[in-house]
C-alpha cells in the first residue's frame, strides 16, 4: 500500500510539524537493535494506517469547528434579530448585554446602550412598579413579569412586557421585552367599542347606515333593538314605519338620496311585539367620485318617554297658563274692589266723622255721656280709616313689581331708628346695628321689612328699662342670615307659627296694630325667594331671622 502524494504533504500546522521532527531526531539518536525487512514493512505499515487516521480525526475536528462556527453564527443572528428584546442587567439595572432588538426597543444604538440603566427609559409615572419589580427579581429564582411604557426621542412611547430571571449567582438578571402596543391601543378600541355603545343604549340612540346600491342595511346593536329585530333593507325598515308617517318619511329619504338634502325626520314604528315608539332620525348622504349617492349614514334615537314628557309639559304650561291668566284677571278685580272698598267704606267714615263734630259743637256744656259716646263714635271711625290704610298697604306689598338692586340694610335700620327716636324722644333705647350688610333686593320691599321688624322691638319694649334692640347678619348651612333681636316681653315658641298670620297678634298684648305687618314681612320675603321665622322665650325677648335668595344673584 503506497503513500498518496497528498498524504505525504506536511500538516498545516508549523508548530505542530516542528515537535514531530524533533522527536523522531531523537528517537534516531538513541541507539536500537537492527529490524528485518518484515518489520520494516509492518512498521511503515502502520505508520501509513496511523498518518490516514490522523488526517481522518483532523479533517473531522475542523468539520466540528466549521459546524460549531455555523452553528454560532447562527445563534448570534437569532439573538440578536430575534423578535423579543433581550438584555442583561446587574442588580442596578445597569445594562451589561443587549441583543439588536432590544436596542432598537429602546431607540438606543447598541454599543452606546451598555453601561446605561434601564430605568431612566421608563416613563416617570412607571419607575416605581419596575423598581419594584426589579426587586422582585432579585429576591426569589421565579420568573417574574410586569408591564411598562418607555420613552423614546422624537417617538412615541411603547408599551413593554417584561420577564426576568435571576442567574445562579444571583448578580444579573435576564430580561426579555415584548413590544405590547399594538396589544394596548387593540384593547383601548375595544374599550371604546364598548363606552361607544353604552353611551348609545343609555341615550336610547342606535346608528345605521344603508347601502342604497346593494339596498343593504347594518346597525349597532341599540339600533337593532330600538326596532325589535334586524333590518336588513329599506323594506324592512320601511315596514315597520307607522303607515301615517310612512309617506313623509319615504319623501325624506327620497330628496336625500337625490340632492343629498340632511335626513332630519320625526316618526312612528311599530315593532314587532306591537309596542308604538317615537323615533328622531338623521342621516346624510355619501357620494362616489360622480357625485351618486351610495350610501346613507345616520342614528335613530328613541324618543318616546321624551316626547311623552314634553306633551305633559306642555298641557301643564297651558294649563299654568291659564291659572296665571285667572289669577292675573282676579289680582285685577281684587284691586279694584280694593279701591272700591276703600273709596266706598271711607266715604260714609267722613259723613260719620264730620256729623260726630257737628254733634260735639251742639252737646257742648250739656251731657257728659253724650259726649263721651260721641268721641267713641269718632275714635272708631279714625281707627277704621287707618285699618283701612293698613289693607291697601298689604296689598300693594304682595303685587308690587320688584326691582333688584343693591340695598344696605344696615343703612334702612339706622333711619328706621332715627325716625322711632324722633316720635318718642322720651324714651332711652340702645341700637347695636351691624355695618356694611349689603344684599341684592328690592329696596322699597325691603324697607318695609325693615321697618316692620325693626318697629315692633320698639313697640314690644315700651315698658321696658335699658332697651336694647340689635340688627345684624350671622351664617346658617354656609349661607348668609339677618336678624332683628329684643330683650322685650318674648313670647312662647308654641306660638311662633301664629306669628307671621295676617290679623293674628301676640297673646295679652296691649300693644296697638291689626297684625298685619308680620304677615306682610312673610310675603315679602318669600317674593325674595327666602324665608323667615322667629325665636323667642317668654320674659326673654325675641329674635326675627330671614333670608334672601336673591343674594346669590
Amino acid at each position: 500500500m503506497g503513500i498518496d502524494k497528498d498524504r505525504s504533504q506536511p500538516t498545516a500546522d508549523p508548530e505542530l510539524r516542528r515537535r514531530a521532527e524533533e522527536l523522531l531526531r531523537a528517537k534516531t539518536v538513541e541507539a536500537r537493535p537492527l529490524r528485518t525487512e518484515a518489520e520494516s514493512q509492518r512498521l511503515l505499515h502502520e505508520l501509513e494506517v496511523h498518518q490516514i487516521e490522523l488526517e481522518m480525526q483532523n479533517a473531522q475536528l475542523s468539520q466540528a469547528r466549521d459546524e460549531a462556527e455555523k452553528a454560532l453564527g447562527k445563534y448570534s443572528d437569532l439573538y440578536d434579530f430575534a423578535p423579543v428584546g433581550y438584555f442583561t442587567l446587574d442588580r442596578g439595572g445597569v445594562i451589561r448585554g443587549a441583543n439588536f432588538t432590544g436596542a432598537s426597543l429602546l431607540g438606543i444604538e447598541r454599543a452606546r446602550l451598555l453601561g446605561r440603566c434601564i430605568g431612566e427609559f421608563v416613563l416617570a409615572e412607571d419607575r416605581p412598579t419596575f423598581t419594584a419589580f426589579l426587586g422582585r427579581v432579585f429576591a426569589s429564582w421565579d420568573k417574574e413579569e410586569c408591564e411598562v411604557a418607555i420613552k423614546r426621542a422624537g417617538k412615541r412611547p411603547l408599551h413593554l412586557q417584561i420577564e426576568a430571571v435571576a442567574s445562579s449567582s444571583a448578580a444579573e438578571c435576564r430580561v426579555a421585552v415584548i413590544d405590547i402596543t399594538a396589544r394596548r391601543e387593540a384593547e383601548r378600541l375595544r374599550k371604546s367599542d364598548r363606552q361607544f355603545a353604552e353611551a348609545q343604549s343609555i341615550a336610547h340612540i342606535g346608528s345605521w347606515e344603508w347601502d342604497t346600491i346593494a339596498d343593504e342595511i347594518s346597525g349597532s346593536d341599540e339600533f337593532r333593538r330600538i326596532y325589535g329585530m334586524i333590518l336588513s333593507s329599506y323594506d324592512s325598515f320601511l315596514h315597520r314605519v307607522h303607515p301615517d308617517d310612512r309617506e313623509t318619511v319615504n319623501k325624506a329619504v327620497q330628496e336625500t338620496l337625490a340632492h343629498q338634502a340632511p335626513y332630519n325626520v320625526n316618526f312612528r314604528i311599530i315593532r314587532p311585539d306591537g309596542i308604538t315608539r317615537v323615533i328622531h332620525a338623521r342621516g346624510v348622504a355619501v357620494t362616489d367620485g360622480a357625485g351618486k349617492t351610495v350610501r346613507m349614514i345616520g342614528t335613530n334615537q328613541d324618543v318616546t318617554e321624551r316626547r311623552e314628557m314634553e306633551e305633559k309639559l306642555e298641557i301643564l304650561n297651558a294649563e299654568l297658563a291659564a291659572r296665571a291668566s285667572e289669577l292675573e284677571a282676579a289680582n285685577i278685580e281684587l284691586e279694584a274692589f280694593n279701591y272700591m272698598v276703600a273709596h266706598d267704606l271711607r266715604t260714609p267714615l267722613a259723613n260719620i266723622n264730620g256729623f260726630c263734630q257737628v254733634v260735639q259743637k251742639f252737646c257742648a256744656g250739656h251731657d257728659e255721656d253724650c259726649k263721651k259716646y260721641i268721641r267713641e263714635i269718632y275714635d272708631a271711625t279714625l281707627r277704621m280709616d287707618r285699618l283701612i290704610d293698613t289693607l291697601l298697604k298689604f296689598s300693594r306689598s304682595i303685587r308690587a313689581e320688584m326691582h333688584h338692586d343693591t340695598v344696605d340694610l344696615g343703612a334702612v335700620a339706622r333711619g328706621v331708628a332715627s325716625s322711632l327716636e324722633r316720635t318718642e324722644p322720651e324714651r332711652q333705647v340702645t341700637f347695636r346695628f351691624a355695618e356694611g350688610i349689603k344684599v341684592n333686593g328690592d329696596e322699597s320691599l325691603l324697607r318695609i321689612v325693615v321697618d316692620n321688624l325693626i318697629g315692633n322691638a320698639w313697640k314690644f319694649t315700651e315698658n321696658r328699662e335699658g332697651t336694647v334692640i340689635e340688627f345684624g347678619v350671622t351664617e346658617k348651612e354656609g349661607a348668609p342670615v339677618y336678624f332683628v333681636r329684643d330683650n322685650g316681653p318674648g313670647f312662647a315658641m308654641a306660638d311662633a307659627d301664629k306669628l307671621f298670620l295676617p290679623f293674628r297678634r301676640f297673646l295679652k298684648s296691649k300693644v296697638q296694630g291689626h297684625g298685619i305687618g308680620l304677615a306682610t314681612v312673610e310675603r315679602i320675603i318669600r317674593r325674595h325667594g327666602g324665608r323667615v321665622w322667629a325665636e323667642g322665650e317668654p320674659g326673654k325677648g325675641a329674635t326675627f331671622y330671614f333670608t334672601l335668595a336673591a343674594d346669590s344673584y
